[in-house]
C-alpha cells in the first residue's frame, strides 16, 4: 500500500517519504508488509504499529471525507478501495497521524479546506461508517465477519483493519 515506503519514516522527514528496504520489513495479521529503511524504526514499528499505521486504512483522506470535487460524495467502500493512493502524497497531521492521498493535489486541497479540522472529522466518521456490518447487504460468511471482527477486537483500533473484504 505504501509501495515500500517506511512509514516511520514519515514523521521524521515530512518533506518526502523515505524508500524501505526488504531486508527490514515486517508482516502485519493479513498479509500486509511494511519495509523500514533502518532496523531502529523496525523495532520502533513492531513496539507500536498503532502510533505509525496510516489513518482510515490506507485510503484517499480526501475521498473518505466526501469532499473531494473528483469522486462522487456518495461512499462505496469498494470504489474508495480502487482509488490508488500516492505513498509521496501525504501529510501527518498534528496529532501524529498519517493521512494518504490520491495525489499532491488532493493533499492541497484537504489541507487547504480542513478548517478546524471537519474534513479529517469526515473522513473518520465515514471510515467507522464503512466498517460497521450494514443490515442492508448480504451477511459476509461466518469465516470472513470471524476474521474481520477478531482482528479489529484483538487490536482495539479499527484503524489496524485494511482488509477491504471486511467492508459491507
Amino acid at each position: 500500500m505504501l509501495e515500500g515506503r517506511d512509514v516511520v519514516a514519515y514523521r521524521e522527514s515530512p518533506e518526502r517519504a523515505i524508500p524501505g528496504d526488504a531486508d527490514f520489513a515486517v508482516t502485519l495479521e493479513g498479509g500486509f508488509v511494511f519495509w523500514f529503511a533502518t532496523a531502529n524504526h523496525r523495532n520502533r514499528f513492531v513496539e507500536e504499529p498503532a502510533a505509525f499505521l496510516p489513518r482510515l486504512g490506507a485510503l484517499c483522506a480526501l475521498g473518505m471525507s466526501g469532499g473531494d470535487p473528483r469522486h462522487s460524495s456518495k461512499l462505496d467502500a469498494k470504489a474508495l478501495a480502487t482509488i490508488p493512493v500516492d505513498p509521496d502524497a501525504y501529510h501527518v497531521d498534528q496529532r501524529g497521524k498519517l493521512l494518504l492521498f490520491r495525489g499532491i493535489a488532493a493533499r492541497d486541497f484537504f489541507l487547504q479546506n480542513n478548517h478546524n479540522d471537519s474534513l479529517t472529522d469526515a473522513a473518520e466518521a465515514n471510515w467507522h461508517t464503512l466498517l460497521k456490518p450494514s443490515p442492508t447487504t448480504e451477511a459476509p460468511t461466518q469465516e470472513k465477519n470471524a476474521s474481520c471482527h477478531d482482528r479489529r477486537s484483538r487490536t482495539n483500533n479499527p484503524d489496524l483493519t485494511f482488509n477491504t473484504a471486511c467492508f459491507h
